[in-house]
């Protein structure tokens, strides 16, 4: 009888343990990797580029909608670009000018802020567990008024019907080190 009350417990602790495999770290995670110059994959993009690497930290492989057509090194996924939350309602302890120069800021840098990337001609990307991909953007789908959102899939076999589950990564420029902004 008493081990068929702790048996949940264990239960659950060993599918945990199996399904991490950096039991520190998030199942998936975006890191910094770098940023440099190349040449823009659509018109109007901006030429300096952020490298991520996108961290399958699980024993279930992930994938990504990639285009297929990349002018350099690391994958252009499909992401959107999102713009922050209007924070001025929270500044408290900022004077009202203080305030309307926020918002006449951010209303100003919203008009232009980046399209996301949808991919209509690509192929899905696999990560194997334990294992990293490079991705490639522009760096100005970052900023302090907006950040990017991928999204991603578990890959199942055998491959259930319709879609398997789904999830998204977040990045921000506060997450890029402050001597490389």
């Amino acid at each position: 009888m008493l081990l068929l009350l702790f048996s949940p417990g264990l239960l659950a602790q060993n599918i945990k343990d199996s399904f991490l495999i950096d039991k520190s770290k998030p199942f998936a995670y975006l890191v910094f990797d770098h940023i440099a110059t190349q040449k823009p994959q659509y018109q109007g993009d901006d030429p300096k580029r952020l490298f991520l690497r996108v961290v399958n930290n699980c024993n279930i492989p992930i994938r990504f909608q990639v285009s297929d057509a990349n002018p350099g090194p690391g994958v252009i996924v499909e992401h959107d670009v999102l713009p922050w939350p209007d924070p001025s309602e929270m500044m408290i302890l900022s004077s009202p000018d203080e305030v309307r120069s926020y918002r006449k800021d951010r209303e100003s840098a919203l008009k232009h802020m980046p399209a996301e990337y949808s991919i209509h001609l690509g192929s899905l990307e696999q990560v194997q567990p334990g294992q990293s991909l490079l991705i490639n953007m522009p760096r100005n789908h970052v900023s302090q008024y907006w950040f990017i959102r991928i999204g991603f899939e578990f890959f199942l076999e055998p491959l259930p019907k319709g879609t398997g589950p789904s999830m998204s990564l977040t990045f921000t420029d506060v997450e890029i080190p402050f001597s490389k902004r």
